[in-house]
């Protein structure tokens, strides 16, 4: 009887926290979009990038998640404008932007599709987003999104464990919850620095185990973002960056790191998240059209006495780049 209940106030405790923490990205600077959807259009290009995170690997049912993101300004007179005025160089590495205007007042339209598995927990995740931009001076832009969609959580009882099959209480099959996710933000931005701010929230009818109701419904999870970058020479810049996590029935936690950049080609940086866990990253720009980066965190906590760390990869193609030349994204 003790096992079961310890069993039952385990599973609970997964649901829990299954509902209420968001997936983690590691190379969130070489994807902003994930993290606000403000983000939408503000690339001078259609920005699809494809990712993956094996957090704590070695670790049985350890976390996955999976992801596919599209972004895009709308219209060809926004792309042709901003060409027009930004003076490129022929070098397409070469620092083509540094004359380039904030932007130029437009709309952005983006989605996601997002897949976290831990253990027998799964998120299957899709939204659509849009986002508004416009210029307060030559320097400086504000925008201002949205996103909605849909979040399906589900427990999958034939994955979990037993140590006596016939403590198996908690049902059979797969339990799914199908509810609303929506997300709001502001990100002001220029090609020094940029300041965001972002909150997300889904809303579910919950789980029912053993005829007993389980919330999948989150708090507002609220995210706070900004970074500068200091160029050093024609070549060599610096950019020190902060995210904090302020979930509302969690401890606030953040990420806190410097990326060096060479020729806005190559990125080498290193990070600090203060659930003990220290991450190097690496990006590099193969042309104008494909760019890819790979972080690897190390925990120094307990848990690294099960897995060995963690690997997150992302590709990123820009599509309809030909108007331009500048080989990273305006956010590092």
């Amino acid at each position: 009887m003790k096992k079961l209940l310890l069993l039952f106030g385990a599973t609970w405790i997964m649901l829990q926290l299954g509902a209420q923490n968001r997936p983690q990205f590691s190379l969130y600077n070489m994807n902003t979009f994930l993290i606000n959807p403000a983000i939408t259009g503000a690339e001078e290009f259609g920005d699809l990038r494809v990712g993956y995170r094996n957090q704590w690997q070695g670790l049985s049912g350890a976390p996955e998640t999976y992801y596919v993101s599209f972004h895009t300004p709308l219209g060809t007179s926004v792309l042709k404008s901003r060409k027009r005025a930004a003076g490129y160089k022929l070098d397409p590495f070469a620092k083509a932007a540094t004359n380039r205007p904030a932007t130029v007042a437009h709309h952005g339209l983006g989605g996601l599709v997002l897949s976290d598995n831990i253990g027998p927990f799964k998120q299957v995740q899709f939204n659509l987003s849009y986002a508004y931009h416009i210029s307060l001076t030559e320097e400086i832009a504000l925008s201002a999104g949205g996103s909605v969609g849909f979040a399906q959580s589900s427990i999958d009882y034939d994955e979990v464990i037993f140590e006596n099959d016939q403590d198996n209480v908690l049902g059979q099959g797969v339990e799914r919850d199908l509810g609303l996710d929506g997300a709001i933000g502001l990100w002001l931005y220029s090609q020094k620095f940029y300041l965001g701010v972002s909150g997300m929230k889904k809303f579910s009818e919950g789980f029912e185990v053993n005829n007993t109701e389980f919330s999948s419904d989150t708090e507002l999870y609220l995210l706070v973002s900004g970074g500068y970058k200091f160029e050093i020479n024609q070549n060599f810049s610096i950019m020190p960056n902060v995210l904090i996590k302020y979930p509302n029935d969690a401890p606030v936690s953040f990420d806190a790191g410097v990326i060096g950049a060479y020729r806005d080609r190559l990125w080498l940086g290193a990070s600090y998240r203060n659930d003990r866990s220290v991450l190097a990253l690496a990006r590099f720009g193969v042309n104008d059209m494909l760019d890819v980066g790979y972080s690897y965190d190390f925990s120094t906590n307990d848990i690294s006495d099960y897995g060995t760390g963690s690997h997150e990869i992302v590709l990123g193609l820009k599509l309809k780049n030909k108007n331009t030349v500048h080989s990273g994204s305006r956010f590092f």
